[in-house]
């Protein structure tokens, strides 16, 4: 490889390559995670439900609930899962 010139030499980009990834920075977890919240937000359950909670649709209260949740899980996921390379410059 001594003859050959790198891609980045070439263009003037003198950034380092980001690492290749592992199951350190992206944990299995996270993949679970998805199709757990598909299944949540599916919301079979309560979908001929009439009733009110607190004068709003049990269906509308559900989904206010589910958002929060979803926003926590991309939190912990931002704070947890997030490879460390990407934020250095």
């Amino acid at each position: 490889m001594s003859g050959q010139l790198k891609f980045s030499a070439i263009i003037g980009n003198d950034e380092p390559e980001p690492p290749t990834l592992n199951h350190n920075h992206h944990p299995r977890w996270v993949l679970l995670l998805i199709p757990i919240l598909v299944l949540v937000f599916a919301n079979f359950w309560l979908w001929e439900s009439d009733s009110l909670i607190f004068g709003l649709p049990v269906n509308l209260l559900y989904h206010i609930g589910f958002c929060v949740l979803v926003a926590a899980v991309m939190l912990v996921v931002v704070k947890r899962a997030w490879p460390p390379y990407l934020d250095k410059k």
